[in-house]
């Protein structure tokens, strides 16, 4: 309903793909963007350098849906299926929120689940992660996976719409197709990619000029908004 009244309203989005998934798709053609930039005690707590380990890092929150905990969890159980020798030293570690758990992941019975850790504790395994995979099925960027870039680790999420994970990091590479195999194919060509340069990770920059940086600009986005209500209301 609220979309169907653009000139009612004072859009605000969370990320510049965001509003051209919004844009492209006829709701709005202009608005406040935010920028969001990365936890930065996660960013601090990177190790750069440190030597990769044979760990998928998996990120989930099964309470939201958008993060597909069934489709993560068959895709991990297709992986190690097609290869199991390859795969037979590798730990899958899974993280999330409060919500994860033992019962989480039904398909593989090779995924640990892990306890909630603290943003420092994420990024030091994150550091010694050598790959790693989070979904989001929506036009939001699937931060997870722009974490996990930016602490070395290679890792495959999806594109949905307008948005192409690909282009925001070295590290990540985005799928278009959602079929368990191809996907299953690529995640094992991120593998062997590391397998053949083990600090490869290490050397991915980003490809956008937001988020990896420390910038953040909700004052100068609120002070935006706060003119234009102004505006509006001829105070």
């Amino acid at each position: 309903q609220t979309y169907r009244h653009p000139d009612k309203i004072i859009p605000v989005f969370n990320t510049p793909l965001v509003f051209d998934y919004f844009r492209n798709n006829g709701y709005f053609n202009n608005g406040h963007i935010m920028t969001p930039s990365m936890n930065p005690v996660f960013k601090k707590a990177i190790n750069h350098g440190t030597p990769k380990e044979k760990i998928v890092l998996l990120y989930n929150r099964p309470m939201i849906e958008r993060q597909a905990s069934s489709l993560l969890d068959l895709l991990v159980n297709t992986v190690i299926a097609a290869d199991p020798e390859f795969w037979a030293d590798w730990q899958f570690l899974a993280i999330g929120d409060t919500s994860i758990n033992a019962n989480t992941f039904q398909a593989c019975p090779a995924i640990e689940v892990l306890e909630s850790l603290s943003k420092s504790q994420y990024a030091e395994l994150a550091s010694r992660a050598a790959l790693g995979l989070s979904l989001m099925i929506s036009p939001t960027p699937c931060y997870p996976a722009m974490e996990m870039a930016a602490a070395g680790v290679l890792v495959l999420t999806n594109s949905y719409a307008n948005k192409n994970m690909s282009l925001t990091h070295d590290n990540i590479t985005s799928f278009e197709l959602f079929e368990i195999d191809s996907m299953a194919a690529q995640f094992k060509q991120l593998a062997d990619k590391w397998a053949a340069q083990p600090a490869i990770g290490w050397h991915g920059k980003p490809g956008i000029d937001w988020y990896y940086d420390e910038t953040n600009h909700l004052h100068k986005v609120s002070a935006a908004i706060a003119e234009q209500i102004s505006t509006t209301l001829f105070l």
